[in-house]
């Protein structure tokens, strides 16, 4: 083989490679999920690959014609035969699943669909291609040694001009390379030597080019686990106070006995240590305590030291009341994947290898699954077994949302010699019956102490305390025992209680006063809550609730802490937000509206609520919008939250309330206010946050809400559309990139893959130039779908509506807007297909499908109707539920789906059955209607039998009285019906 053709042929060989490998990390993905990753990325890689391999045997064959082919040769080209045969199959299998010349809208879906059901096939392409591909590689090998000891001065030159390569092309040039170096490596004659040492000084340089960019990549990869509150819980847990908790690196004593933490953390263990206590103990500002104490450190590197090994701390604290991260599974995965790659990005590659490999990471990439992110997780260990050790604290598995079974089972299994744990949790059940026989403490019998010294130092130590004691040193000594006696080891029920006396003792109480308040109050934290409650000022107790109630009503939806500015707005007339104009306030104005506030909330809620960050009032100059949404409204304590859940206190505290005040309404128009007053600090915090909470809480309100947080919908949209025009202008001018060239705010980026999911799959930007009807557009990379996609409508709120389920919005907007149900329609099967965070509940998709299908139907556009039958017909999905309610919808809003004919009597039968027997109101009344609808269609020409008329049977006969039988006194039970033996008279005779 010549030299020169070896050089090209391994570059050639080596990119058929890379696109193979590229191939297999597709078919993973499909094999997860049921879909590729973006469908015109996979039909473009097995293109590129049946390219490489037609170049890679054009080139031998043509070599063939010109000399005699050596038998490693002839094997090659054998192989390149084999690889072109395969992938150009392969090419023509994906482009029968949507055909070049289809024109259809929903020809899409309908791909999506083909590829669900046929990913097996895909596989078995894939799985080929992959044993050809080791196949390609040996046989390069064995070809190229045998030829490389011919034309070494060319390849020189080559291999010179190489080193020149761009960066962008690196990764395929150094892969070349290194399939040279491969085969000088077995040649010994010395005229090798100068092509092997041009051979290293090309790899090095390509290497130094790619090291830049693999970090990135690595840093690009933390960026995607990372969330902005993983490490918020941590950060809001106080520090111990002063010498508190100081005892616990200290031996145990016989009257106060735990494990010492100091030897497990130092030794080879595999049980977890388990930090038992109660609701306000303090078990979250112990660990906090111990993860910060250098002792830990110390201890565990003294562990680490016994096998020589390298040494990560992690930790995860768990918060119920938090974001939905802040409380599953998937949210500790991401922080413990990201803490320790953080620390040893080196195992990035292999933890997250197809990531890693990808060049198209200005794209989307997708959410991460939680099966991703076990199987990292796992790899991690793997990968890592010889070199590293780790210790994992966590921190409240009893405010874990989902089964806590499975995550003590996950703690448990991953217990060893190399991973150790230290956990903590209120004594459910669960915990306590798995972690029986570890090392352990119950918090709440060892905190006497430590009570003594935050009472010393809070109260004892107040300069009108310390007055009355000189007085009365005997009471002030039974009033600190007494505090310590009735807090059972609750530190929290400590902190109210110092707190409620402070203030007596700030108000004028004397000493007897103090001592019969703390008499009188109670020792369970939640009969303290209520008296704390109802010991509101009267002024003041109406709106305490209120700010209780929105806090209430926002955390039942939200995804986000409740921002101290948007309370500030939401107690004000919600009207206040319509006319409210687009303009950024100054910085003195947002902090007098956030002091405000914190005072408000201080002083009206009696301790229940507290504000962080509340130092705002300290820097007035200079703070933004942003900086000021730092600035949040917590309950106390998650305790709180419980106790006001309690439906005793619910029912309380709505007489205090006005009965017509609507919270959903309160905070759908502070959404819109904070939108209106972020003015040029236009950001996607801004569009994610709080144009997401409005939808949200439009699909969280009852139906009777609904109706009136349309005005508020209306008005986002106008101002999002604003602000979008406004930066659309400055994107022509070139003053940035953000939206150019979407003509609506749905369009965007940031909402498309934030917000809303795969919202606006099926339609893009239209050229100018071309009419809408009839715009053939480019897909981006990052879609799914390949080609041939044609833009059924510009995106506005009715399509986001559609896509969202927002029935109502779209029937109080039908009269008054351009509506085309047909383009609507297409929108709202998106919601069918992807079942993501943006999925509308089962009941609000059916609503939409039985508003919109009837106006198609009535309609006379009937290509719309035939490519929205087509997708009916072909739709199917693994939940029977969502399946059956679907197929209804069709049958009952919309006659003309003649597919629906194909369905036999016994079919509906069942389907009627299955939804009449569903556990869900609004499936049992649909169920009905199919009934109805399915009698129409079998007897609708048929006259009934008991009135005579067409139109309906006799079961639905309206004239029909007690199932048709005729009522006579004895049948309606009026007479009793007298009991014969068989041929007996009535006269006894027989």
């Amino acid at each position: 083989m010549e030299a020169l053709v070896a050089v090209g042929l391994a570059g050639n060989v080596v990119q058929f490679v890379e696109f193979a490998s590229k191939l297999v990390s597709e078919a993973n993905s499909i094999r997860e999920t049921g879909w590729p990753r973006s469908f015109s990325s996979l039909r473009d890689l097995v293109n590129s690959l049946s390219t490489q391999a037609e170049v890679v045997h054009e080139r031998l064959t043509a070599q063939a014609r010109t000399q005699h082919l050596s038998h490693e040769d002839q094997h090659l080209v054998d192989v390149t035969a084999d690889c072109r045969k395969s992938s150009s199959e392969f090419l023509k299998y994906l482009d029968s699943l949507v055909p070049r010349t289809s024109t259809r809208s929903l020809q899409s879906v309908g791909t999506a669909i083909k590829i669900h059901f046929s990913h097996y096939k895909i596989n078995n392409y894939v799985e080929e291609i992959d044993r050809l591909r080791s196949a390609l590689t040996l046989a390069t090998l064995l070809a190229l040694r045998t030829g490389a000891r011919q034309n070494h001065e060319e390849v020189l030159t080559h291999l010179q001009e190489l080193r020149k390569t761009k960066a962008g092309d690196n990764a395929t040039s150094r892969d070349a390379a290194q399939l040279l170096t491969n085969v000088l490596e077995v040649q010994q004659e010395p005229q090798l030597y100068a092509l092997n040492d041009e051979v290293q000084k090309c790899l090095k340089d390509l290497e130094g080019k790619r090291k830049g960019s693999l970090q990135i990549r690595e840093s690009k990869i933390l960026n995607w686990l990372s969330f902005r509150q993983i490490t918020l819980r941590y950060e809001e847990v106080p520090l111990a106070y002063q010498e508190t908790f100081s005892w616990f690196f200290e031996e145990s004593t016989t009257d106060r006995a735990w494990s010492c933490l100091t030897k497990h953390l130092s030794r080879e263990v595999s049980k977890p240590y388990y930090i038992n206590g109660k609701a306000g103990s303090g078990k979250s500002t112990l660990m906090k305590y111990i993860l910060d104490h250098p002792s830990t450190k110390n201890s565990l590197l003294e562990w680490a030291s016994i096998d020589d090994m390298e040494l990560v701390v992690t930790s995860f604290f768990f918060w119920n009341l938090g974001t939905p991260l802040q409380k599953t599974t998937a949210g500790l995965l991401r922080s413990l994947l990201w803490s320790v790659l953080r620390e040893h990005p080196e195992l990035t590659p292999a933890v997250f290898p197809d990531l890693y490999q990808s060049r198209e990471w200005e794209s989307d990439v997708g959410d991460i699954t939680c099966n991703e992110l076990r199987r990292a997780w796992n790899v991690l260990l793997e990968k890592s077994r010889n070199f590293l050790k780790m210790a994992i604290f966590i921190d409240g598995i009893d405010e874990f949302e989902e089964e806590h079974s499975d995550l003590i089972d996950f703690i448990t299994s991953l217990c060893s010699t190399r991973v150790k744990f230290v956990v903590s949790s209120r004594p459910i059940t669960s915990s306590l019956h798995a972690f029986r026989g570890c090392p352990s403490l119950k918090l709440e019998d060892l905190t006497k102490r430590d009570i003594e010294t935050y009472v010393q130092g809070k109260l004892a130590s107040h300069a009108i305390m310390q007055s009355l004691a000189s007085i009365y040193p005997d009471i002030s000594r039974q009033i600190i025992t007494e505090i310590k006696e009735k807090a059972k080891g609750v530190f929290l029920w400590v902190r109210l209680v110092v707190k409620l006396l402070l203030d007596g003792l700030e108000a004028g109480d004397n000493i007897e006063e103090l001592q019969a308040k703390l008499h009188d109050l109670p020792d369970d934290l939640k009969a303290l809550y209520r008296r704390m409650l109802f010991q509101i000022p009267h002024e003041y107790r109406t709106q305490a609730v209120q700010i209780l109630q929105l806090l209430q009503t926002w955390r039942s939806f939200a995804k986000y802490e409740l921002c101290t500015l948007l309370l500030h707005y939401a107690l004000r007339p919600p009207q206040e937000s319509l006319s409210q104009g687009l303009q950024p306030l100054s910085s003195r104005t947002l902090a007098w509206y956030t002091q405000q506030t914190t005072a408000r909330v201080q002083s009206r809620c009696s301790g229940l609520l507290g504000v962080t960050w509340i130092e705002v009032s300290h820097r007035e100059v200079g703070l933004s919008l942003e900086d000021m949404m730092l600035s949040k409204v917590e309950y106390l304590h998650r305790t709180v939250a419980e106790f006001l859940q309690a439906d005793d206190v619910k029912s309380e505290m709505k007489d205090f309330v006005h009965p017509d005040l609507e919270f959903h309404r309160h905070l759908a128009a502070a959404c819109l206010s904070i939108i209106k007053i972020s003015g040029a600090e236009f950001t996607e915090r801004i569009m994610t946050e709080y144009v997401e909470s409005i939808l949200r809480l439009y699909r969280d309100a009852q139906p009777e809400t609904r109706d009136r947080l349309e005005e508020f919908i209306t008005s986002m949209d106008e101002c999002m559309t604003k602000y979008n025009n406004t930066f659309n202008s400055r994107n022509e001018r070139g003053e940035g990139t953000s939206f150019k060239g979407r003509s609506h705010w749905t369009a965007a980026s940031a909402a498309q893959t934030t917000i809303l999911g795969s919202y606006g799959r099926y339609f893009y930007e239209r050229p100018p130039e071309v009419e809408l009807s009839r715009a053939r557009v480019p897909v981006e990379e990052t879609d799914i779908f390949a080609f041939d996609i044609t833009t059924v409508r510009e995106p506005d709120m009715l399509t986001l509506a559609a896509r969202l389920g927002f029935a109502q919005y779209l029937k109080q907007k039908a009269p008054t807007s351009v509506f085309n149900p047909g383009a609507l329609i297409h929108f709202a099967f998106d919601s069918w297909i992807h079942n993501d965070d943006t999925r509308p509940p089962l009941n609000d998709r059916m609503d939409t499908l039985l508003f919109l299908l009837p106006k198609l139907d009535e309609g006379s556009d009937d290509t719309a109707k035939a490519e929205i039958l087509d997708f009916a017909e072909g739709y199917t999905s693994s939940d029977r539920r969502e399946l059956d309610v679907f197929i209804t919808c069709f049958i009952v809003a919309m006659p003309s789906a003649s597919w629906a004919n194909k369905l036999t009597v016994a079919e509906l039968r069942d389907l009627v059955a299955r939804l009449q027997r569903d556990y869900d109101t609004d499936n049992q009344s649909l169920g009905t209607r199919l009934s109805l609808a399915v009698d129409d269609r079998l007897y609708g020409k048929r006259c009934c039998s008991n009135c005579r008329m067409a139109g309906h049977t006799r079961v639905a006969c309206k004239k029909r009285k007690s199932k048709g039988r005729k009522q006579d006194q004895v049948g309606s039970g009026k007479v009793k019906k007298s009991k014969r033996r068989k041929g007996k008279c009535d006269d006894g005779v027989y």
